[in-house]
């Protein structure tokens, strides 16, 4: 599984890429990335992810992918929210009070993380060592542009 993380304009990931079998990849899984509107991310089955990636850059007016029920889309749009899509159910997902939210198995030690006061990278770096499914290297993407972009 994996974890994806949100707070203060950041999103991170863990990169390991397991399968149900017990094998980890050695391969770093890029479980978000940016895209024309923001950040997209997937946690769960990985089979759908080049058909995910190409909707979150080109077709996001269509209907979301049939991606089933072991994978979860998000997509963080710069202004305009947090849109999760689960057994093809695409939805607007509330930021609580305290601004943070996370998905996956590694979710649980995050969201944790996150109310001790944690940053999003280290609420990644928590789930890591908490959640075995999660692992490898930390991802974080700014959800705002920076001044040359």
């Amino acid at each position: 599984m994996s974890v994806i993380v949100f707070h203060a304009g950041i999103v991170a990931a863990d990169t390991r890429a397991g399968f149900g079998n017990g094998w980890i990849s050695p391969e770093r899984a890029q479980k978000i990335w940016t895209t024309p509107h923001g950040v997209a991310g997937i946690v769960g089955d990985w089979a759908p992810v080049d058909v995910i990636r190409e909707w979150t850059f080109t077709n996001l007016k269509k209907p979301p992918p049939k991606v089933g029920e072991k994978t979860t889309i998000i997509e963080f749009h710069r202004g305009d929210g947090v849109f999760v899509t689960e057994n093809d159910w695409r939805f607007r997902q509330t930021i609580g009070p305290h601004g943070f939210l996370a998905w996956g198995s590694g979710r649980i030690p995050a969201m944790g993380a996150f109310y001790a006061g944690v940053d999003a990278r280290r609420a990644v770096e928590i789930a890591m060592l908490l959640d075995n499914d999660c692992g490898g290297d930390v991802t974080v993407l700014p959800l705002e542009e920076d001044d040359n972009g």
